[in-house]
């Protein structure tokens, strides 16, 4: 995992799920506010979300008749930002928000 520009500690890639637009984080050790400078991919991600998981949500029976939607979605949501935390938080693409 890449380092915060200004503190050089691990960036985690949760506070990248978290954040309210995560275009725009904070980095947990120094709460310097950190932005990507491309974010093509987390968009691309996001509708490769839409058009995946949605739609097995939406027409599995098993998740339908179990109530099971909204952790699938949850779950989905995660496990994909956390693997797309990588290549989303590499030294090149992070910047101090100014």
């Amino acid at each position: 995992m890449n380092k915060c520009p200004h503190c050089q500690q691990k960036l985690n890639p949760f506070s990248l799920s978290f954040a309210a637009f995560p275009v725009y984080f904070k980095c947990n050790g120094c709460k310097t506010r950190l932005t990507l400078k491309r974010v093509k991919a987390f968009w691309l991600t996001y509708l490769l979300y839409s058009v995946i998981i949605l739609p097995i949500v939406v027409h599995t029976p098993f998740i339908n008749h179990h109530n099971l939607g909204l952790p699938v979605m949850i779950t989905g949501a995660f496990v994909l930002y956390y693997f797309l935390a990588n290549y989303l938080l590499r030294q090149e693409n992070v910047a101090i928000y100014k």
